[in-house]
């Protein structure tokens, strides 16, 4: 199965989000910061990475943008405030898809296996 990294400063959103992806048999990895997201994604390859835009430390866009010179992998924008001037802009940065906050777990499930089929 995927590897993947759950990049948000919420223990409760990355914990809900490692059970699900867990579940279906990938391999999770977490980083509350831009800083051990991109430790990480230096030393691991990732088959799928998901972030967080809101964050105390950091700003998940910005972090979006680093990132993409990081990985080639989906990455998937986690957000409650997903505007259509933002989706646009995070298109733009590559993100491959949306997920917005509050979700379901059918929808995590859902979105995974748009990204990355079993």
């Amino acid at each position: 199965m995927g590897r993947f990294l759950v990049i948000d400063d919420d223990a409760g959103v990355r914990k809900v989000l490692a059970r699900v992806l867990e579940n279906e048999g990938h391999t999770v990895s977490q980083a509350s910061s831009r800083v051990e997201a991109l430790k990480l994604t230096r030393s691991n390859q990732f088959d799928l990475v998901t972030v967080d835009l809101v964050m105390d430390q950091m700003d998940g866009v910005d972090t979006i943008a680093v990132l993409r010179n990081e990985v080639t992998c989906p990455i998937i924008a986690i957000s409650a405030h997903l505007s259509d001037d933002l989706r646009d802009e995070l298109s733009k940065l590559g993100v491959s898809g949306f997920l917005q906050k509050p979700f379901t777990t059918s929808e995590v499930r859902e979105l995974i296996q748009r990204f990355y089929p079993s």
